[in-house]
């Protein structure tokens, strides 16, 4: 009897030190997982990547220790580190949808488009309403030009981020560069309209008016004719009201305000 109380003490001792040294570990590991956020922020990510490593040291299965490991990697442009820890959260995590963003955009750079496109469109079904995956499959597409469905992306993310610069300049180029439509004039006001909020344009607009030159026309004839379209009334606007509400007096005072040419100085 006494032989098996004592086993079972054994037991129930060897469990709990088990747990304690578990529950210890996984204490030391968000310690350093906290100290790799804290040096991640600062953007000091080599001494971040140092941190997040002794984290997954401590405990291999820590999901957002690895997430952020490759985060660190990319941000000290260790980009095949940072590749082999997105996919090793996304073997850990499945689910992780910010990690095959954070891949493809590395694949996107690499011009690897169609690992990026797969990687994008699974983490679309995953977030579906993530404006950051739009983008990136707007930029994979364009940089294939199907200019239209890149527009496409670009379009559903300004409904929701009307000031986003960026977006703006890249549907400037969905727009302008599409051959089965003729938009250049709205790829002209994109553009104007990512430049206005501080985005830099002067080599955009460069590369549109060497297009248009190829077609016999000029960025110059494009620009009038945006000035010109924007000029025109729209309709019930009160430029159109303006003659009705005009004075009968006005045609009889015009004279007397009409500015007088300068005199011609004699030589």
């Amino acid at each position: 009897m006494k032989g098996t109380r004592m086993k079972h003490f054994v037991r129930i001792m060897i469990v709990l030190a088990l747990v304690g040294w578990l529950f210890g570990c996984q204490r030391r590991a968000d310690k350093f997982y906290e100290l790799g956020k804290f040096f991640e922020d600062r953007q000091q990510y080599g001494q971040a990547a140092v941190e997040y490593q002794k984290a997954l040291d401590e405990d291999p299965t820590f999901v957002d220790a690895q997430y952020h490991l490759g985060r660190a990697y990319r941000g000290a442009n260790m980009l095949e580190q940072a590749e082999a820890a997105f996919n090793q959260t996304i073997n850990l995590e499945p689910s992780h949808a910010d990690a095959r963003i954070d891949l493809a955009e590395i694949y996107f750079t690499q011009g690897k488009l169609e690992a990026a496109r797969e990687l994008a469109l699974k983490a679309m079904e995953l977030t579906p309403d993530n404006s950051n995956i739009d983008i990136l499959l707007g930029g994979v597409l364009l940089q294939e030009e199907k200019f239209q469905e890149a527009a496409g992306h670009f379009e559903k993310v300004l409904l929701q981020e009307p000031k986003n610069l960026e977006v703006h300049y890249a549907l400037a180029f969905a727009y302008f560069f599409d051959p089965d439509r003729d938009r250049k004039l709205e790829g002209l006001q994109e553009l104007h309209q990512a430049g206005e909020m501080g985005y830099p344009i002067s080599k955009a607009l460069e590369r549109f008016d060497q297009e248009l030159r190829k077609q016999n026309s000029s960025l110059q004839v494009l620009e009038q004719k945006l000035k010109a379209s924007q000029a025109q009334p729209q309709a019930g606007s009160t430029a159109e009201a303006a003659p009705q509400a005009a004075p009968e007096a006005a045609p009889e005072a015009a004279p007397e305000a009409a500015p007088q040419p300068a005199p011609k100085e004699t030589p």
